[in-house]
């Protein structure tokens, strides 16, 4: 919805809201699609490009004492990339190696994307 110089965007899927899934799920995907092109561009680098947004993420727990084992089959099929973005509805699901600086870019691209998409035109 747009009134005067302001856009408002549909963030979160309020229940109950019949058109809200299918307005949600194109700003919600694109969103992610966007992410996705992001991390597997090498010229970017959440270091010297990232949004005020990203500091609001807390900082990851990682647990560096557990064993690799066999993973469970998954019930949705994931593309063997070193980072990948996926949606559904409005959970926004991201699978990243722990190697280089991937972390930081998976932590870094959606906070980037959103905050370009809301950046005010004027």
């Amino acid at each position: 919805m747009i009134v005067g110089s302001l856009a408002y965007l549909l963030f979160r899927l309020p229940f109950g809201s019949s058109p809200a899934a299918g307005c949600f799920s194109l700003l919600s995907e694109f969103v992610v699609d966007l992410a996705q092109a992001l991390v597997e561009d090498n010229s970017w680098s959440p270091a010297h490009l990232h949004s005020t947004m990203a500091n609001s993420i807390p900082p990851l727990k990682l647990v560096t004492e557990i064993s690799f084992v066999t993973a469970r089959k998954l019930s949705i099929k994931i593309l063997a990339k070193e980072i990948s973005f996926y949606c559904y509805i409005d959970n926004m699901i991201i699978v990243c190696l722990m190697i280089d600086n991937n972390i930081q870019k998976a932590l870094n691209a959606i906070p980037l994307i959103l905050d370009s998409l809301s950046r005010p035109i004027n």
